[in-house]
C-alpha cells in the first residue's frame, strides 16, 4: 500500500510540476485548473526525462538527492513567491448535473478504479515492455545514466522518453520495481479520459462530453493497455500526446494566441521523442501548421517551429554519437517497397476495424460519422489526422521486410490506440458541434 500511494504521489508531482510550468509561462490562460490537468501531467513528466536526459548529458550521476533536491527547492520558492500555483481549483459545473450525468460518471469512476486496481494487482507481462520500454528504464537506472553500452545492447532505436520516464519511478523508489511503474500507464488511460471530457466539454456540453469519454475509457483495447496485459507498451503515452497535440492545435486556429502555438511546437516535439510512430504524427501536424501559416500570413511564428525541430535534430545527433542502431525500415527502404502486399494488408486493417472485442463499434461509427461529415462539408482535422497516420502505417508495412500478414497481425491493434481517441473527438465534433 505503501508503494502504491508513493507512485499516486509521484503522478501528482509530475502533474505539479506541468501546472506550474504552464501557469508561470502564461499557457492555456482560458483554461480552468480541470482543463489544464491532462496537459500538465504530460508535460510534467517530460520534464523529469528530460532532467535525466540533460543530468546524463551534462555527466550528472543519477543519484536520489541531485534529481529530487532540485524539485524540493523547486516547490518552495514556488510556495514562498507564488503559492496559489500550488492549488487546483474545480470549478462548479455551469450547469445542474442531470441523473444521466451522474449515471455516466458513476460508469466513468467504476472503468476508472477497475483499471487502476489492476495495474496495481498485475506484474509486468507485456513482451515490448520486457524487451524494450522498461528493460532500458532497468539499465538506466542501474548504469546511473545513460550508456552507449546499455542502448547498443537494447538494439533499439526508441526514443528515451518513456523509459526514462520509468527510470525517474525508480530513482525515487530507490529500486526497481515494475508493478510501480505500471501505474503510468494508468495514469496515462486516467489523461486521456479527463482530456477528451474537458475538450469536449468546452465545445458540445457536459452530457454529450461525459458519454463520449465513457465510450473511450470503456474500449478493451485501451483497458488492456492501460493496466492490465498489455500495460507498459508505449502506445497509450503516444495516444495521451498525439490527443493532447490536436487539441492544442485545434485551440492554436480557432484563437491564434501565441502561446498556444508555443505549447503546441512544445507537444509535438515530445510527442516525436515517444515512439517512431509519434514522429510520423508531428511531421503531419506540422505540415497543417505550415499549410495555416502561410494561408494566414502569420509567417513571424516560424521560429517558434525551433521547439518542436530542436529536440528531435539533439536526438539524432544522440542516436550518431551513442550508435544507436538503424531503423530497419529505413535499412529496407533502402532496398525496395512491396506494392504486393497492400491489398493484404489493407484486409488485415479492415478485419481490425470490425474487431469488436477490441473496439466495440468505434470504427464501423467512425467511417459512417467520416461519410457524413463529406456529405455535409464539413468534414475536420481530426478525420485526416487518423486517416493519414493509418495511411503511414500501411506505407510501414509495405517497406517492413517482416511477412506483413504476420507483421500487421501482431501490431495492428497497438497502432489503432494511438488514433482511438481522435476518432472518438472527431465523431463527437461532427455529430454535436455547433461552432
Amino acid at each position: 500500500m505503501n508503494e502504491f500511494l508513493l507512485v499516486i504521489f509521484i503522478l501528482i508531482f509530475f502533474t505539479y510540476i506541468g501546472k506550474i510550468v504552464i501557469r508561470v509561462f502564461g499557457f492555456l490562460n482560458d483554461f480552468s485548473d480541470l482543463d489544464t490537468i491532462p496537459f500538465s501531467f504530460a508535460l510534467g513528466s517530460a520534464v523529469c526525462a528530460f532532467q535525466l536526459y540533460l543530468y546524463s548529458r551534462l555527466n550528472i550521476h543519477w543519484v536520489v538527492l541531485y534529481v529530487v533536491t532540485p524539485w524540493l527547492l523547486f516547490f518552495v520558492a514556488i510556495f514562498i513567491l507564488k503559492k496559489e500555483l500550488l492549488i487546483f481549483r474545480i470549478r462548479k459545473f455551469n450547469k445542474k448535473l442531470r441523473l444521466k450525468d451522474y449515471v455516466l460518471i458513476f460508469f466513468i469512476f467504476i472503468l476508472i478504479g477497475f483499471v487502476g486496481f489492476e495495474s496495481a494487482l498485475r506484474p509486468l507481462s507485456a513482451w515490448d515492455g520486457w524487451a524494450s520500454w522498461l528493460f532500458k528504464s532497468k539499465m538506466f537506472y542501474i548504469d546511473g545514466s545513460i550508456k552507449a553500452s546499455s542502448i547498443q545492447y537494447s538494439q533499439s532505436d526508441y526514443p528515451l522518453l518513456v523509459s526514462l520516464i520509468g527510470t525517474f519511478i525508480y530513482i525515487v523508489f530507490g529500486k526497481v520495481n515494475d508493478t510501480a511503474v505500471l501505474l503510468y500507464f494508468f495514469g496515462c488511460y486516467t489523461m486521456l479520459g479527463i482530456g477528451l471530457f474537458t475538450q469536449l466539454k468546452r465545445r458540445i456540453g457536459t452530457t454529450n462530453a461525459l458519454l463520449f469519454t465513457f465510450l473511450l475509457l470503456s474500449l478493451q483495447n485501451l483497458i488492456r493497455h492501460g493496466g492490465r496485459f498489455e500495460a507498459g507498451y508505449a502506445d497509450i503515452p503516444l495516444a495521451l500526446y498525439m490527443f493532447l497535440s490536436s487539441a492544442l492545435l485545434y485551440q492554436f486556429v480557432k484563437q491564434k494566441e501565441i502561446m498556444t502555438f508555443i505549447l503546441l511546437q512544445i507537444f509535438l516535439g515530445i510527442t516525436a521523442l515517444i515512439k517512431n510512430e509519434g514522429l510520423f504524427f508531428s511531421i503531419l501536424a506540422e505540415l497543417f501548421v505550415l499549410y495555416f501559416i502561410f494561408k494566414t500570413k502569420k509567417t513571424n511564428l516560424l521560429p517558434v517551429m525551433l521547439f518542436w525541430i530542436t529536440p528531435i535534430i539533439d536526438w539524432n545527433i544522440f542516436k550518431y554519437l551513442y550508435n544507436v542502431p538503424q531503423n530497419f525500415l529505413l535499412v529496407n527502404l533502402q532496398n525496395h517497397v512491396h506494392l504486393d502486399t497492400f491489398f493484404s494488408i489493407i484486409f488485415e486493417f479492415s478485419k481490425e476495424f470490425i474487431n469488436f472485442q477490441n473496439w466495440n463499434i468505434l470504427w464501423i461509427v467512425f467511417f459512417f460519422s467520416l461519410t457524413y461529415s463529406l456529405f455535409k462539408r464539413k468534414t475536420s482535422i481530426f478525420y485526416i489526422f487518423v486517416l493519414v497516420q493509418l495511411l503511414l502505417y500501411i506505407i510501414v508495412f509495405m517497406i517492413s521486410p517482416i511477412d506483413p500478414v504476420v507483421h500487421v497481425k501482431n501490431i495492428v491493434d497497438r497502432l489503432f490506440i494511438h488514433v482511438a481517441p481522435l476518432a472518438v473527438f472527431a465523431v463527437a465534433l461532427t455529430h454535436y458541434d455547433k461552432g
